[in-house]
């Protein structure tokens, strides 16, 4: 079913998801050149760390015990554990940031984009509101993406989805617009924020 008439998206400006990505920020390996195994050292200290902190588990059970191990070869083989750790946070706040930069460009554009429809608001006419999302089982099964790999779609009229997870291409009016919108899951909810908006005139299915 579409919301308007077919030359609407010859008009537009077809474009990919990583076009709605802004530069990609620089930044040093901090692993860079660490063998495998002390690499999975290192992530082991930091996951065991990261319990501790929230109580999952005791701070002096068998999993620190083997953290202190693990920190002992990282040491031998000349790797400060607690630095890298520092730094591989460090990159995790730059990229959680960048995945909150949007390009403001595209605020106002008329665009065709391909994607999965995430429904939010449903009734027996349809759907009225959904995620665009830029790969299948995005925010279900998986970690949701960042905010700026997410769009929050207005319909004027319900549109009827032969699936929960259909991929359609999109055409509409694009805001640079950030969103919240509580998606409900089989064992609760959980706030998901989306960097764009758009209002379609038009849903295709998406052919293979």
């Amino acid at each position: 079913m579409s919301l308007a008439a077919p030359s609407l998206a010859g008009a537009a400006e077809e474009i990919t998801w990583d076009d709605l990505l802004p530069p990609e920020p620089e930044f040093a390996n901090p692993i860079d050149g660490m063998p495998d195994e002390l690499q999975g050292d290192l992530f082991s200290v930091m996951r065991t760390e990261t319990n501790i902190e929230g109580g999952l588990i005791p701070a002096d059970g068998e999993a620190a015990a083997m953290a202190v191990e693990s920190r002992q070869r990282l040491a031998d083989a000349g790797y400060d554990a607690a630095r890298l750790i520092d730094e591989i946070r460090e990159v995790e706040a730059l990229y959680e940031q960048y995945g909150l930069e949007v390009v403001a460009g595209f605020d106002g554009r008329t665009v065709r984009i391909p994607g999965y429809a995430l429904p939010l608001e449903t009734s027996d006419r349809g759907v009225s509101e959904f995620l665009l999302v830029p790969y299948i089982g995005a925010c279900i099964h998986t970690p949701p993406p960042p905010p700026n790999q997410m769009i929050l779609v207005d319909l004027n009229e319900p549109h009827r989805f032969g699936d929960i997870f259909e991929a359609v291409w999109l055409t509409g009016s694009l805001r640079v617009e950030s969103s919240s919108k509580t998606l409900s899951f089989v064992d609760g909810a959980a706030p998901i924020m989306s960097g764009y908006r758009l209002t379609a005139t038009l849903i295709e299915p998406y052919k293979w």
